[in-house]
């Protein structure tokens, strides 16, 4: 087996640097793919982070901070939503990776008084929760940029129903669309 290799290995007659050429393509086609992936995972987690911070940083400004000393939950949801969208409009403009960006509607806020999402409590408590959804655009190599027009299938829990969100975006032009989602939400005991 040695032998033939060292034969192989010494061969003038070209397959040797044919198979190597081959090999050094398939290389850089997994690292290039797996670069991708790595980046665009990394920057939908970051954006979803940077959604959830600013979303209950929005809720906690639209909390009537006076009614609540009289046990009263009382949230500007007008105040929530411009304030949400002002730290995401900030964020966003901030970034290298993001190339684009929109919201897919508008950020809902829900102000509830009930027992969803705490446990086994015996009580209603308040809660606020802004639930919002954006489409990002990242750059990406054109060789994986694949998919024309996609959604995503996204579960609301308070509901308990589905709900799609569709984007469309042009193959092959080196940018991927990607839809984040991010529900936050206080609850004060």
């Amino acid at each position: 087996m040695k032998n033939r290799l060292r034969e192989f290995l010494r061969k003038k007659d070209g397959g040797f640097p044919i198979i190597f050429v081959i090999l050094i393509f398939v290389g850089c086609m997994v690292a290039v793919g797996f670069t991708d992936l790595l980046v665009r995972n990394y920057t939908m987690d970051e954006v979803q982070s940077k959604m959830d911070v600013a979303g209950i940083s929005s809720l906690q400004s639209g909390v009537n901070t006076e009614k609540l000393r009289v046990q009263e939950f009382v949230v500007d949801k007008a105040l929530v939503k411009n304030n949400y969208m002002t730290m995401m409009r900030q964020t966003m403009q901030n970034s290298d990776k993001i190339k684009d960006y929109k919201f897919y509607g508008e950020p809902k806020v829900d102000v509830i008084n009930s027992k969803f999402g705490i446990g086994n409590s015996s009580q209603n408590r308040p809660q606020a929760i802004i639930d919002s959804t954006m489409i990002i655009v990242v750059d990406s190599s054109q060789v994986f940029d694949l998919i024309p027009g996609a959604y995503d299938r996204y579960y609301n829990s308070k509901d308990g129903q589905y709900f799609d969100v569709k984007y469309n975006g042009k193959n092959e032009d080196g940018k991927v669309e990607l839809s984040v989602r991010s529900v936050s939400r206080l609850v004060y005991r």
